[in-house]
């Protein structure tokens, strides 16, 4: 029997809570048989500068001993932009990703508000960084940050994300990146 090999992926995220939600994606990944190797870097925070430069670093690091990644993907919640930790704004964000061959896939606002769209009934929920937390803890009692991935395994599903991907366009893109498949 042939196996086949899986395209490595290369994701960058800002901390433990969204590595265990890739985590979950990998599941998710393995339980459709996509032959895919998610590669996750935590970057600790920070602006969308320092961020972007510490995933281009970590990525060379990576690249020295496991080659060449298929993808490179920065995932970053929009409410960084109100913060303006480091003076960079989203677009210039994503033009200077692009220059360094990584794709930027946002989380808005947050993590927190992408798992409450991914409860059922909540696809279209639009919520504001400050109350994504609390809305998420008025309808998942026991959800606690960091977000742990089995947690996350037990809670959600593949079908979870394709439906809040109808509403989510940087999740759709994520998952098309990810997969090799178009989502509606």
């Amino acid at each position: 029997m042939i196996r086949k090999i899986r395209k490595r992926i290369y994701l960058a995220v800002e901390g433990e809570s969204e590595q265990s939600f890739i985590k979950f994606l990998q599941h998710v990944l393995d339980q459709n048989n996509i032959h895919a190797h998610l590669d996750c870097a935590v970057l600790g925070g920070g602006g969308y500068e320092t961020m972007l430069k510490k995933a281009i670093i970590y990525r060379a690091r990576k690249e020295k001993s496991k080659g060449n990644a298929k993808i490179s993907i920065l995932i970053v919640d929009t409410d960084r932009a109100d913060t303006n930790e480091d003076g960079w704004s989203l677009e210039q964000l994503v033009l200077e990703a692009k220059k360094n061959n990584f794709a930027v896939c946002l989380q808005r606002p947050n993590l927190e508000g992408l798992l409450l769209r991914m409860l059922s009934e909540n696809e279209r929920s639009i919520t504001i960084a400050s109350s994504a937390h609390k809305k998420l803890l008025a309808v998942w009692k026991d959800y606690q940050k960091p977000a742990d991935a089995r947690v996350l395994i037990n809670k959600f599903s593949g079908e979870d994300l394709i439906r809040t991907a109808k509403y989510d366009s940087d999740l759709r893109d994520l998952l098309a990146l990810t997969s090799d498949r178009k989502f509606p």
